[in-house]
């Protein structure tokens, strides 16, 4: 394994705000600013003044302000509302 990476239970730990920057696509400065944010809106550790941040926790928190496709909302609302479904089946 590659010394410079760190892995915890399978879960690649990335060194600093440049590493998770890389990650993530967002600028260093942007992810250093998230972090010292109070309360902090992005997830990370801190040990002495060094971030660190699981791979699987900025996949978790890039992907909870997904947007739903058309297609997603039809398919929450005939869920939600089976008269609607049972509507449209029967008036095709």
């Amino acid at each position: 394994m590659d010394e410079n990476k760190m892995v915890l239970h399978g879960d690649r730990i990335l060194k600093g705000a440049v590493e998770a920057a890389a990650f993530t696509g967002y600028k260093p400065s942007w992810i250093f600013q998230m972090a010292s944010s109070r309360p902090p809106r992005i997830p990370h550790f801190k040990r002495g003044s060094r971030l660190f941040f699981l791979e699987s926790e900025l996949t978790a928190w890039l992907l909870q302000n997904k947007r739903r496709t058309a297609d997603e909302l039809e398919k929450e609302i005939d869920n939600r509302h089976p008269f609607w479904a049972d509507y449209e089946d029967a008036n095709q």
